[in-house]
């Protein structure tokens, strides 16, 4: 290295040849024969000895084994050679699958059994627990020996159903149209006009008829159906009549007799046929409207929905008339 005077550092510049240095020249000398064979032996003996180490380090192959589990030595099984072709050659057409025969249709109820095959056992369903033929459950079978439903055959079933076969065994099922009860009559019964005659013994017979003929004429005057005697509940009217009297009290026992509404004309003088006069024309005289305090008595007299009358009396120790009038639906 040359030291540059102006740059105190080492400098780039290259080193002259060694001529220039001042020194020899170096010669590169020749290899002998000699030289030259020792060379070559010694690289023989190293790969030689690559090649063992390479050797040494190949593993070595293991002697075969015992043949796997479930078959003896030397049993192999042979490989199992492929089906032959299936496909018809060029030029020939491909023959159709054969097909399969269809199954034996299987025996049912409606199906006759072959000639000199028996027919299958009737095995009936168990059914459901009744009481009698009227029983809900019931619907399509008879109620036989506590259960209904099942059937051995078609006279277990009630009219409309059959025995057939189902899932469970013989069981009546519908088979038709079914038997309706005969229509009921949408046409009321005519209404009778005429009372019945009252009994032989009744005092109040008279003022009974007149006190029913009254109470329809003015439901006629109004447009309203007439009424009829229901002498099955004068009795009882008569006795309101004289239990209202000894309590001095206008409809103290309604509704003992089981009436939808009551007129009453308490303690009036006169003999019963005059009271049942007066009274009713009275009633009617209120005429239609509100409040029913004012009004009830023309109201339960005209009243459509009412089909009956009942009319009770009783005499008083004074002598005044006690007159009820009970409507009936």
């Amino acid at each position: 290295m040359t030291i540059d005077p102006t740059n105190h550092g080492p400098s780039n510049a290259l080193p002259p040849p060694p001529r220039e240095r001042g020194h020899r020249a170096v010669r590169p000398r020749r290899l002998t024969a000699g030289a030259l064979g020792l060379v070559v032996l010694v690289g023989f003996a190293h790969g030689c000895e690559y090649r063992g180490n390479q050797q040494a380090q190949t593993p070595q192959a293991q002697p075969p084994g015992p043949p796997p589990q479930g078959y003896p030595p030397g049993a192999y099984p042979p490989p199992q050679p492929y089906p032959p072709q299936q496909y018809p050659p060029p030029g020939q057409p491909q023959q159709p699958a054969p097909t399969q025969p269809a199954p034996a249709p299987t025996q049912t109820q409606n199906t006759p059994p072959a000639p000199g095959q028996p027919a299958p056992p009737i095995v009936a369903a168990i059914g459901l627990p009744c009481a009698s033929d009227n029983d809900f459950q019931c619907a399509f079978g008879r109620c036989i020996q506590g259960r209904c439903g099942g059937c051995s055959s078609a006279s277990d079933c009630k009219a409309g159903a059959a025995c057939s076969q189902t899932p469970f065994g013989m069981t009546c099922v519908y088979a038709g149209q079914m038997p309706t009860p005969a229509p009921t009559a949408t046409t009321p019964a005519p209404t009778a006009t005429t009372p019945t005659p009252p009994p032989v013994n009744d005092a109040f017979a008279s003022a009974r008829h007149a006190c029913l003929e009254r109470t329809n004429g003015y439901r006629a005057r109004v447009g309203v159906a007439p009424l009829d005697l229901r002498r099955d509940h004068e009795p009882c009217t008569d006795g309101q009549a004289k239990d209202d009297a000894a309590a001095n009290r206008a409809h103290a026992t309604f509704g003992r007799c089981g009436e939808a509404s009551q007129n009453e004309c308490p303690g009036y003088p006169g003999t019963p046929e005059s009271v049942v006069a007066m009274c009713l024309e009275q009633m009617f005289a209120e005429g239609p409207g509100e409040p029913y305090s004012a009004h009830g008595h023309y109201i339960n007299m005209t009243e459509k929905s009412y089909k009956g009358l009942a009319c009770g009396f009783f005499i008083a120790p004074d002598g005044k008339v006690w007159l009820l009038q009970n409507f009936y639906r």
